[in-house]
């Protein structure tokens, strides 16, 4: 078996390192055309939320584009509805096959997210 080379993907407008995605796993850059572009504060807001959840996982910023999470204030939407987050969950899981572990992580971050949405109010 060859070993794998690290990728670089394009992470809504920002150009990332990715990890080589593990054996049976779909890579979460298969292709350039999947390339989506918004606007920098956006990118990083977004990609200010996946850096600080316990494991960062800013490979994920194309899968929440793609589900309509690009800005911040979408992101806090979510947070306020937890009763979303299971559909949101198994949109991930299903249509973007984001790892169990993976969902775990988002949800914690969603919570704490929203902890502080309720602590600046």
């Amino acid at each position: 078996m060859t070993p794998m080379r690290e990728q670089k993907g394009h992470v809504i407008g920002i150009s990332v390192d990715c990890p080589p995605p593990s054996l049976g796993s779909r890579a979460p850059f298969a292709s350039t055309s999947s390339h989506t572009t918004v606007s920098g504060q956006t990118a990083a807001e977004i990609v200010s939320f996946l850096n600080g959840l316990q494991e960062p996982l800013l490979h994920l910023a194309v899968a929440l584009h793609e589900l309509g999470i690009r800005t911040g204030q979408a992101l806090d939407v979510l947070c306020r509805t937890p009763e979303m987050w299971d559909a949101f969950i198994g949109k991930l899981q299903r249509d973007h096959e984001i790892k169990f572990a993976d969902c775990v992580m988002i949800v914690d971050g969603l919570k704490m997210r929203r902890v502080g949405l309720q602590d600046a109010t």
